[in-house]
């Protein structure tokens, strides 16, 4: 939550709140567990597709778009985290690297999608910063 400055997660943090049971019933989850699994993929942006098709998650819905829902509610609760995806994916988009808070930049690598468009990789895009920061979302 401190890379992001998401003022929701940081509260639930400095509160000392259990996010994921407070997330399982916000996203009528099944278990802690499930929604601790959901949050992580979700963070990294995990698609609708990708929860659909885990055994782990199937049993819940087996529906892309019902996943995908579930990652919009997400994103409507952590705003931060949407909006500082959304920033670095304009970064990327205008070929400049990602700058951490600490002087760090990353440089992602823009694809193409299936449509040959191009498009930034969510998940390296979400999930390279964090890893290489030593911060927390």
């Amino acid at each position: 939550m401190q890379l992001s400055e998401d003022e929701v997660g940081i509260q639930e943090i400095l509160g000392g709140e259990d996010t994921h049971a407070k997330n399982q019933l916000a996203f009528d989850l099944p278990s802690r567990l499930i929604a601790k699994i959901f949050l992580f993929r979700t963070i990294f942006r995990g698609s609708g597709w990708s929860f659909a098709n885990d055994p782990d998650f199937m049993h819940v819905s087996a529906s892309a778009k019902f996943w995908d829902e579930m990652n919009a509610k997400f994103y409507a609760k952590y705003k931060g985290i949407d909006r500082v995806h959304k920033q670095w994916t304009k970064t990327v988009m205008a070929g400049k690297p990602i700058e951490g808070p600490l002087g760090r930049s990353w440089t992602i690598p823009i694809g193409r999608d299936y449509k040959g468009e191009l498009r930034v990789p969510l998940t390296t895009l979400s999930n390279y910063p964090v890893k290489c920061s030593g911060l927390v979302w």
